[in-house]
């Protein structure tokens, strides 16, 4: 019978301590990713949520304007009825006009209060979405042994250089000579 850990307790034997560094720290690594990709579904279930609010808001904001639209169209004498219940209850025209206005302030002041969550969810969305294009790239560096130094020139000279890393061949490849330099 087999434990399930055996074949972890036989390789942190086996294996040297460059080995098992290179195993704890992918460990942390893959944490960190599953947190930021459990992090950046939330912010985007959030950002549906805040879009779907906004499409009603400017639905009634539309059936409002054609509300206050029709009102405008009435003469002064006219007779307005407002639904209260079930029933109809005569109200001025003046003062329908003003409570349409009112109501259309409101919820566009509503939909300017969720543009400004939207904002600030994209812009979380966008810190965690580049948090998880991240993670691979350091996975890479910590699997190849490289120094935090070496991740740095590499980082700086991918940054500024005029060549483009366009394949994971070519990322290894130069990490390897960055490995040999420093």
């Amino acid at each position: 019978m087999s434990c399930v850990h055996t074949s972890c307790y036989y390789h942190a034997y086996t294996a040297g301590p460059r080995q098992i560094a290179i195993s704890m720290a992918a460990a942390v690594i893959e944490g960190q990713l599953k947190s930021a990709v459990a992090a950046y579904k939330e912010y985007q279930e959030a950002k549906t949520k805040l879009v779907t609010t906004r499409t009603q808001l400017q639905s009634q904001i539309n059936e409002n304007e054609m509300v206050l639209e029709e009102l405008t169209r009435l003469n002064d004498d006219s007779n307005v009825f407002k639904m209260i219940g079930p029933a109809l209850i005569k109200q001025d025209l003046v003062e329908a006009k003003s409570n349409v206005n009112k109501r259309v302030e409101y919820i566009k002041g509503e939909i300017g209060r969720l543009d400004l969550q939207l904002k600030g969810l994209e812009s979380k969305s966008k810190d965690r979405e580049n948090e998880v294009g991240e993670k691979p790239m350091h996975f890479l560096f910590v699997v190849h042994g490289l120094s935090m130094k070496s991740l740095m020139m590499f980082w700086i000279k991918f940054q500024f250089a005029d060549y483009e890393a366009s394949t994971a061949a070519s990322v290894l490849e130069r990490s390897a000579k960055l490995r040999q330099q420093g």
